[in-house]
């Protein structure tokens, strides 16, 4: 079903004239993985998955770009740039009404993933009466609003490009919804700043940036590493970082250099109860008011906090702003475990 979906979608585009370079193909592929999954309420990515979860993880997942896992959230969000409806391109997103009234707020969410031979938008979504599946823009119904997150960036899709997109993408897996930028740690508690890389076993930490490492805050046998840009426009947090191998303040690190082994006792905080205790992670935060061509996440940035803009962590790894924190190859992580 998946590979035939996807070769219909890829004619379409070729019918219309869309680059398969786009990142919104990539998205559409992503999202293709989750045909016949059931629909249900999910906090992580399972076998189970409810419309906004869908288009969050195949953004993610697909071209590393972050969006908020609520459907209104992402009809509002100010990351994306509405369109109008008869301009969707692969990899928006659609949004209605659950009900027929006006004052019901937008919460249901699907893909555009390509076009029938009539020309008609093809939808991705999951709905609780089919799971995820496709359906066309009139079965959908009234659409009320669309929004555009995928950033047009075209690559040629050669040998060294599925390399480095495997290598990417083996960290956004590892990186789950509650584990990135904004997630809520508690009902009604603080957002996470940063991205928790999840590992199931010690890696060697890498240094993202070249710069100096300007504060070293130790603690439970291990520690968190700053590092700020020779300029001061860019600073990274990082760690845990095992004792025994982390650098000192002072010491100057280039993009790959290795600071030391994650410590493999550091368990996570993030969503608490909601997704799972005790799991190993490597945490990166990276603020920045110099890296080019970023999906910059200052909508999410606090009220009264006018420092460097927090960064996509992983969309900078893709699209080279930044050195890989780990070596991809390293982890052994999934969803499932």
């Amino acid at each position: 079903m998946i590979r035939h979906s996807q070769q219909f979608l890829r004619e379409s585009w070729d019918r219309r004239g869309f680059d398969q370079h786009h990142d919104g193909a990539l998205v559409v592929e992503e999202g293709l993985r989750f045909l016949g999954r059931e629909y249900g309420i999910s906090r992580h990515v399972s076998e189970r998955m409810d419309c906004s979860t869908l288009t969050s993880q195949a953004l993610w997942e697909g071209a590393g770009l972050l969006i908020p896992f609520l459907a209104e959230n992402q009809r509002t969000s100010g990351l994306g740039r509405v369109v109008p409806v008869d301009a969707l391109i692969p990899g928006d997103l659609v949004f209605k009404y659950a009900g027929v009234t006006a004052t019901r707020p937008h919460n249901h969410v699907a893909l555009m993933g390509g076009w029938t031979v009539d020309d008609e938008p093809l939808l991705i979504e999951s709905t609780e009466q089919t799971g995820v599946s496709m359906s066309t823009l009139g079965c959908f119904g009234p659409v009320v609003s669309a929004r555009r997150f995928v950033i047009d960036r075209p690559e040629t899709r050669n040998a060294e490009f599925e390399r480095r997109h495997l290598g990417w993408r083996e960290l956004a897996i590892a990186t789950p919804k509650l584990a990135r930028y904004g997630a809520r740690l508690t009902a009604g508690g603080g957002r996470h700043e940063g991205f928790d890389i999840h590992l199931n076993s010690a890696v060697e930490v890498l240094a993202p940036i070249r710069g100096t490492v300007t504060s070293v805050s130790r603690g439970r046998g291990a520690c968190d590493l700053s590092i700020t840009s020779a300029s001061g426009s860019t600073i990274v947090e990082i760690g845990p970082v095992d004792l025994n191998d982390a650098p000192t303040v002072g010491d100057l690190v280039r993009p790959g250099a290795v600071l030391g082994v994650s410590a493999g006792h550091h368990t996570t905080r993030v969503g608490c109860n909601t997704f799972r205790t005790g799991q190993k992670h490597l945490h990166i935060n990276v603020q920045s008011s110099e890296l080019p061509y970023q999906q910059t996440l200052w909508p999410l940035k606090r009220p009264g906090d006018y420092g460097p803009d927090p960064i996509n962590v992983l969309y900078a790894i893709r699209t080279g702003a930044i050195a890989p924190p780990i070596a991809t190859g390293s982890i052994v992580w999934s969803p499932s475990q």
